[in-house]
């Protein structure tokens, strides 16, 4: 009872100051240059302010831009004067893939880690009458996964970002497939990302930022299903750390609930101040204890409330800089829950990652041209605290053997559990005609956690797995053409772990793998 009134409470405090009505098509999470395009625009003064970047997808983008709109989704292909009828033809993209050696790349939905090519397809139409909408944009999927004796096809359709929706002034009730992205970061996210590909659920949400008196304030509520991995593990008894169940692993499908809420202060412009959790329980355990709202339970473990869910919790804070052209973003998790007040207050690092991030854009010489140079960094692998205390891996439990994953693929942060990256990019925007090319570093630390349980000697943990990228990229807008392209080379130092001589010799060779990787994603306006 006391959560429902909770929710009831959530509900009200933004019903009343709702003016507008709107209702609009949702701009899929990572769609080529536009949602990259939003954002740099806020920091150029030319995006509207309040609009957070914590909780995407976005709505509504072409109300979002304060001058002539340089960025649409979706063509009107019929509509009333008052707009209560729209029919638009949505963009047709494609998303294309090789890397020659070794799995790469995250943070691209649908796609697969393989080795080897792949592309998927989407378009689609959007639909509105009154307050109902559908925005139908399924995905086709192929790939060819490159293996030991020759190649491997895989061909799936998946809903993609398909949504049908509910809209009254700003408040949004969705039957949707869509990806979802909570967080201010742009390469990983602690909850939610689109590293998976969509899952079903539904959502209640903020379509645009509701002015509270002390603020404006964004939300999403989510409750959805959780599907297994397509494939059959090796070692279905076991964990990832090759530790036993205590019981035969539980096959059922999950239900995951959770909430981002994101505040923007009144007296502190450009300022956002976040919180999201998320929980997953098997959907058995869910109906036989009416248990739909877990994340409105107790914040410690063991509470009367705990019937056995997972969870992560994490707060954020952007703060936008649009005189310096700048901003500063950081997401704090834990994974774990802690026992109580004082259990907290004690080791507060416990299951603890964090993610920062800067991003800079500086005037060039010529008309609309400028320098964008970005840095964020993500750490996920236990603190010291484990001497004494093991929290385990992100996204890994006891109590869901699958982990905090949908179709076998994390649903948060792309470098997985325990692992952590840098990320610098430097790039020459040109804002008129979204033209850019520049370059990235980036440096991977595969899952410590995992070699520090699997290798107790400690000469055997020299064998870090790691990663070192450098690539190029370049993208740009060519009449009704979107176009975005990266080539990156991978060096990987002792892949998956492996060594090709004994740790005692002299000098230490590790399985070192090169690795090139190319991305493409165009996409076609009508």
């Amino acid at each position: 009872m006391r959560r429902q009134i909770t929710l009831i409470f959530f509900i009200s405090i933004v019903w009343i100051p709702l003016l507008v009505s709107l209702g609009a098509q949702s701009l899929p999470v990572g769609f080529p240059l536009i949602e990259e395009g939003l954002r740099r625009g806020q920091l150029l003064g030319t995006v509207d302010s309040l609009l957070s970047f914590d909780i995407r997808s976005l709505n509504h983008i072409e109300t979002l831009q304060q001058n002539k709109p340089s960025f649409t989704f979706g063509s009107a292909l019929r509509k009333s004067e008052n707009e209560q009828f729209n029919v638009q033809l949505l963009p047709i993209s494609n998303q294309t893939e090789y890397a020659s050696n070794i799995p790469y790349q995250t943070n691209n939905g649908l796609m697969l880690p393989i080795a080897g090519f792949q592309s998927s397809l989407s378009a689609g139409v959007y639909a509105k009458l009154g307050i109902l909408s559908l925005q139908l944009y399924p995905t086709f999927y192929y790939g060819m996964n490159r293996e030991v004796d020759g190649y491997s096809n895989i061909n799936k359709t998946d809903w993609g970002q398909s949504q049908i929706a509910v809209s009254y002034k700003l408040f949004t009730l969705a039957l949707s497939n869509q990806n979802m992205w909570w967080g201010p970061s742009k390469n990983n996210a602690l909850i939610l990302s689109n590293n998976a590909s969509g899952f079903k659920h539904i959502t209640f949400k903020s379509s645009r930022p509701v002015n509270i008196f002390i603020g404006n304030l964004e939300w999403e509520l989510v409750g959805g299903r959780l599907d297994n991995s397509l494939y059959t593990s090796h070692y279905p008894t076991q964990g990832y750390t090759s530790i036993p169940f205590l019981g035969p692993a539980n096959q059922d499908v999950r239900y995951m609930n959770g909430i981002s809420i994101s505040y923007q202060p009144k007296w502190v412009r450009g300022l956002f101040l976040g919180i999201n959790r998320a929980a997953q329980m098997y959907r058995q355990t869910a109906i036989d204890y009416n248990e739909y709202f877990p994340i409105f339970g107790d914040l410690f473990r063991g509470g009367e409330d705990d019937v056995g869910t997972d969870g992560q919790i994490s707060i954020t804070t952007r703060y936008m800089m649009p005189a310096a052209r700048a901003e500063l973003y950081f997401e704090y998790g834990r994974n774990d829950a802690a026992g109580s007040i004082r259990d907290f207050a004690l080791i507060p690092q416990h299951s603890r990652a964090y993610i920062f991030g800067i991003t800079k854009i500086v005037e060039a010489k010529k008309p609309h041209n400028f320098i964008s140079m970005e840095f964020e960094m993500i750490q996920m692998e236990q603190t010291i605290d484990r001497l004494v205390r093991g929290a385990g891996s992100w996204y890994v439990h006891g109590q869901v053997h699958q982990g905090f994953t949908h179709q076998g693929q994390v649903l948060g942060a792309g470098v997985g559990p325990s692992g952590n990256q840098q990320d610098f990019k430097f790039l020459l925007i040109n804002q008129e005609t979204q033209l850019k090319y520049g370059f990235s570093l980036r440096r991977v630390v595969h899952n410590n956690d995992f070699l520090y349980v699997a290798f107790g000697d400690l000469d055997e943990r020299k064998r870090y797995w790691t990663d070192v990228s450098m690539g190029l990229e370049a993208g740009g807008f060519y009449k009704r053409f979107i176009f975005e392209g990266q080539l990156t080379y991978i060096y990987s130092l002792n892949y998956q772990w492996e060594l090709l001589n004994e740790l005692n010799g002299s000098l230490t060779h590790g399985n070192n793998q090169s690795n090139a990787f190319l991305g493409i994603k165009t996409a076609y306006q009508f």
